[in-house]
């Protein structure tokens, strides 16, 4: 191990073990300070409308008493189920967990890490939804620290802590895969608020629209490769806002892309790939070039946009590059003794010229249409031709959200 950590706290306690591992989840009984005094604010704020809408004491009428203070570890035993799952989960993409035990600790304020066997934990994560609600987390917030924050940290014991960077213009590959695969295992819930598809429409959101005070797109304002020093005065959460968002995207198109539809293991290319990851690049660092050439040596004859088996177009475009595409379709048909014929032109911007992507169409609303077929977008305008059996009302693009663009 390159670094330990530790966590030191009066703490309750529960054990999850296994034959693979053991799990302790560590929390406090009570909040800490900063918190106690923002649920003990909402509560007065409670009683006094509650005392105005239904009497007080001195006009007879019973006031419902304070309501106790949350408890984080109220939650051990289903935060320690939850992470357990998690890490079933992440074994069948990341290989077996590396170690023999991992700790899980509660720690103050909004911070969290995974080391080696240990995760530092937000107490928010620990609260369930009303007690959040009541230490002032947003909506957004509460789904933050609920659904990814934990098993973020979970996915940092392969990606951080077994395969490292090798610079700060590295980094963003551990915290996008990490990522990743904690809003896959959000969508192994069911829940259709959390589902893979409305983790990815938030972060394109994210990455398209300007941060506070700043005078560009988070998307345009700098490449992945920038690391943290993408914060600036004009941008101080900047490292962030695209780390996350558009490093999820990047794994998710290349899994999109080496995906399988219709196989047994739809996934087994992108599974090889990270599984490849973790045993070649054990306890070692992982540049971005050396990313690249992995990918390149189980890409696909759909992913070489550019001839001679290089993903070079992808890298510096997604990764090394700025920006997010804008489509635009206009297309006409003709009916034929083959069909309907379509020919059209798909229209690129915000991206620079030399841009490439392969960019499916498909005929009819979003998720319910038929695949017309994919359009190799190069520079401002592309001209396609396809024949249906039907003719579309209007082209979609990529309703199915394999590509990480916008469109109208």
């Amino acid at each position: 191990m390159s670094v330990a950590g530790f966590n030191l706290g009066e703490y309750a306690s529960a054990s999850f073990p296994s034959e693979a591992h053991s799990i302790d989840v560590y929390a406090n009984r009570e909040l800490e300070e900063n918190l106690r005094k923002r649920v003990a604010t909402d509560e007065i704020d409670a009683l006094s409308l509650r005392s105005g809408r239904f009497g007080s004491p001195a006009t007879g009428h019973a006031v419902a008493p304070p309501t106790p203070a949350p408890s984080p570890a109220d939650a051990l035993k289903q935060l320690g189920k939850e992470i357990d799952s998690s890490i079933r989960f992440y074994e069948t993409f990341s290989g077996p967990f590396p170690f023999h035990n991992l700790s899980v600790s509660q720690i103050p304020g909004t911070f969290g890490q995974g080391w080696p066997g240990l995760l530092y934990v937000s107490t928010y994560s620990f609260l369930r939804p009303e007690a959040q609600q009541r230490a002032g987390l947003s909506p957004a917030g509460q789904e933050h620290f609920t659904e990814l924050v934990p098993y973020h940290e979970v996915a940092h014991q392969w990606w951080g802590n077994v395969v490292a960077w090798s610079s700060y213009r590295d980094q963003w590959i551990d915290e996008a895969i990490a990522n990743y695969l904690a809003v896959l295992f959000a969508d192994t819930k069911k829940n259709p608020d959390h589902t893979l598809h409305v983790w990815l429409a938030r972060y394109r959101q994210q990455l398209v629209e300007k941060l506070p005070g700043a005078t560009e797109a988070a998307g345009d304002i700098g490449a992945l490769t920038v690391g943290t020093r993408l914060n600036s005065s004009k941008s101080p959460t900047a490292y962030e806002e695209i780390i996350y968002s558009k490093g999820s995207w990047i794994i998710h198109m290349l899994r999109e892309m080496l995906r399988q539809p219709g196989a047994r293991n739809p996934d087994a290319r992108f599974t090889a790939l990270l599984q490849t990851l973790v045993k070649k690049y054990a306890y070692r660092a992982l540049s971005t070039d050396e990313l690249q050439h992995e990918v390149e040596a189980v890409m696909t004859h759909g992913m070489d946009l550019e001839g001679g088996l290089s993903m070079e177009w992808f890298f510096e475009e997604w990764v090394r590059g700025t920006g997010i595409p804008h489509y635009r379709v206009e297309f006409s048909t003709h009916h034929t003794e083959k069909g309907y014929e379509i020919r059209g032109k798909l229209f690129q911007t915000g991206v620079p010229r030399s841009f490439i992507a392969s960019v499916p169409l498909y005929a009819g609303g979003a998720g319910h249409g038929a695949l017309l077929g994919a359009v190799v977008a190069a520079g401002p305008e592309t001209s396609f031709h396809f024949v249906a059996a039907t003719s579309p009302h209007k082209i979609v693009v990529d309703p199915q959200m394999t590509l990480l663009c916008t469109s109208e």
